[in-house]
This record gives C-alpha cells, structure tokens and sequence, in this order.
C-alpha cells in the first residue's frame, strides 16, 4: 500500500510523509507467502510438527532462543530468524564436522580426476584431423613450452588409466557377479507440483482463503517449486546425519512418465531414491550444462558410490542404504 501524508497548505509533503514502495512491499509479501508456502509443504510431507505450526501461527521464524527449543523437541536443529540454525553447535559436534570437511575434500579430488578425464575425452573425441596436419600448419595456440610440459604427463596418466580401465574390465567379464552395477509420505512415494499444490489447497483452505483459487494456483505453482528446492529450514535427527556427511540437497526433481506416457517432473526426498536412481539421476545431470556448483554434482556421486556397498536389493532406498552404512561404521 502506498501512503502519502500531505504536508501543508502549499501543497509540499512533510519531513514525517512516509511512502512505502511496491517493490519492497511486494518483497515482503512474497516472503510471506514463501515461508508459509514452506510450511505447509513440510506438512505435506512430513505431517504437523512444532515449527511448520509456529511458522504458519506467526508468519516468520522464530527467535534463536525459541528455535532451540523447538529444534530440541524435533531431535534435530532448525532455523531461526536471524538465519542461524538452532539450537548451536557442540564442541563434539563441531570435531564431527572437521571429519566430515576431510572427507569431502578427499572425496572432491577424487572427482575431480573423473570429471577432468570426462571432460578430456570428450573434447578428444572430436578431433578427426591428422595430428601431422595440426602440427606442420601450426598456430599461436600451439604454445610449444605448455604444450611440451603437459603432453608427456597426460599422455602417459591417459596410458595408465587405459591399461587399468581395460583389465578390471576383463576382470569383470570373467566374473560378473563381482562388480555388477545396477543401473505414507508424498516424499517417498514422490509428488509433482500440481498434486503438491492441490494437498495444500486441502489442507491449508483458511490460511489461503482470500485468494482465488485460480490464482493460489498460479501463484502456489511457482512457490512449491521454490519450496523444494530451497532449505526449508528444519532437520530431523537422521536428516541431521545424512545430509551433515554429504553436501546434497534433500529433495530433487527427477523426470518420470505418468499413466499415459507423458514425461512430467516430480519432487521427490533424495532419500526415497533407490540407488540405481541415485545413480542414473547423477547420470542425468553430469551430461548436463550444469549451472550449480560441480561440488554437488561430486557430493551425489559420492553418496551414489558409498551407498552402493550397503544395497541389498535393486529397491533398496538411499535411507535404507544409509542406515546400514551407519551401523557398520559404528559396529
């Protein structure tokens, strides 16, 4: 709303006029509608709980103090309104997370030499032209000093991995029973956003209901989308364990056909995912143009890969995989 005090008889606004701008108050609107769009999407799938219930009774998050208790309560930690997640903390915990930034820094140099490899093969692939050609033409990209120091050290890593990428294949074919790869909640079962958008409307009518339902649906579209794919602020205990050790993000969007066919996409807990999900969902996303940071494309493989050990059937869920992972590490 825009207000505007006059000031005086001459027509001039006054020292104490005060004009509020649309853009900050359609901001502040949308927040608003994002936090309780937020809400009721951890409702939908995860059930009530103390902080979807003090986000939609007061319309902001809670105070430091009051977060700690509620993160208390839930067994996990969630987020305050000054941005920090409540309650701190402890000095075992922070000895924890040392471990756990070793382990990525470790796990993203691996990567780093599949995703290097990846990439060079690709780029090599493409070449067709006879490399006497390229040479005895020559060109100021052909910078001999770089191209002397790094040709030998490629080429014979490239060498390397050939020999050794060739005999564990080998290795494979003779017994392929050794390194055989398998390719209640709307979060488990996974939920696109139009059926998102419809269990709120049914269970949230009253706190929506002085918009049109054409528009909440407009509207509640774009935000659901939003919702998943952004942090909605509160952890359980487990969700606590998982995604502290790994840099992945909770939910993901997957691509699947519905009854008649049709590709649609589907918010679904990364959890929920079976392992050869996991795996052909990074699949998916490595041969992308991937606009996110590669550390999370690097982190999901990681879970793809440490996951695989503790699968015990095709079905097996990341969560089902994990809680094994856990009591062998603490076996």
């Amino acid at each position: 709303m825009l207000n505007v005090i006059d000031g005086g008889a001459n027509g001039s606004i006054g020292a104490t006029s005060t004009v509020t701008q649309f853009d900050e108050a359609a901001a502040r609107a949308k927040d608003l509608r994002l936090l309780r769009t937020q809400a009721a999407t951890l409702e939908a799938w995860y059930g009530p709980n103390a902080y979807s219930t003090f986000l939609c009774k007061h319309g902001c998050r809670p105070e430091p103090e009051q977060a700690a208790t509620i993160g208390r309560l839930l067994g996990g930690r969630v987020r305050a309104n000054d941005g920090t997640m409540q309650p701190p903390l402890t000095k075992a915990d922070r000895q924890v997370l040392n471990g756990i930034k070793a382990r990525r820094k470790a796990a993203s140099s691996h990567y780093d030499h599949i995703l290097r490899l990846r990439d060079a093969l690709a780029a090599l692939s493409q070449n067709e032209a006879n490399p006497a050609e390229i040479i005895s033409r020559g060109s100021c990209l052909l910078n001999e000093a770089t191209i002397s120091a790094q040709l030998d050290i490629a080429v014979g890593w490239l060498s390397r991995f050939a020999r050794e990428w060739h005999e564990q294949k080998r290795a494979r074919a003779r017994n392929p029973d050794s390194a055989q790869l398998d390719q209640g909640k709307l979060a488990k079962k996974g939920v696109t956003s139009a059926e998102l958008v419809e269990a709120i409307l049914k269970h949230h009518r009253k706190m929506i209901s002085a918009e049109q339902d054409d528009l909440n649906h407009i509207a509640l579209m774009k935000l659901a989308a939003e919702a998943c794919d952004g942090r909605t602020g509160v952890e359980t205990t487990a969700q606590l364990e998982l995604f502290t050790e790994y840099a992945v993000p909770k939910m993901v969007t997957v691509r699947r056909k519905d009854a008649e066919g049709r590709l649609q996409s589907v918010h679904i807990a990364l959890g929920a995912l079976t392992i050869p999900q996991l795996r052909e969902h990074v699949a998916e996303i490595a041969q992308k143009a991937y606009s996110k940071s590669d550390e999370e494309l690097k982190e999901l493989a990681r879970l793809a890969d440490e996951m695989e050990e503790f699968k015990e059937t095709p079905s097996s869920t990341v969560d089902e995989c994990w809680v094994r992972y856990k009591e062998a590490s603490e076996g």
